[in-house]
């Protein structure tokens, strides 16, 4: 998918239709094992979270925290990557009600699936596919409210 801004560029998120998470982050720091989703239901449920219209579950904020942590979330994914989703979820709890429940790990642990990307012969960052998914999200919610769904 790719959306073109307004003031030119463009964001991309591209993955297969039946990509799974890396197997690297899929035990993650909670001991329970991911689900094993594709990427694209993680996509999917990352648009839902920031849309969610009854309130919020992620901060637009996230995104931008998270490629400020880029370079640190790349040194993690190099040396403990099952510590990943772990580190996502205190960065949702910092930019969101400030508690971690278990909500906090299905969002940490769908984000991971959605930033991680395999590149060759290693695992890199790319946050560009929160921005498409805020995106979606939010065009989804508007498209609800039009036809008479929670607004």
């Amino acid at each position: 998918m790719e959306l073109d801004k307004r003031s030119g560029g463009s964001r991309r998120f591209l993955t297969r239709w039946d990509q799974k998470a890396p197997d690297a982050i899929a035990l993650n720091n909670f001991g329970t094992q991911d689900s094993r989703g594709t990427v694209l239901d993680s996509f999917l449920a990352v648009a839902e979270f920031f849309s969610n219209p009854t309130g919020r579950t992620v901060s637009a904020s996230l995104i931008y925290r998270l490629e400020e942590l880029k370079a640190g979330i790349q040194a993690i994914l190099q040396k403990a990557p099952d510590r990943l989703s772990k580190f996502l979820a205190k960065q949702v709890v910092r930019s969101s009600s400030g508690r971690e429940n278990q909500l906090t790990e299905v969002i940490a642990n769908h984000l991971a699936s959605v930033i991680v990307v395999p590149s060759f012969q290693e695992l890199t960052v790319e946050t560009e596919g929160l921005v498409v998914a805020k995106f979606i999200g939010e065009a989804r919610r508007r498209s609800s409210a039009e036809k008479g769904g929670l607004q």
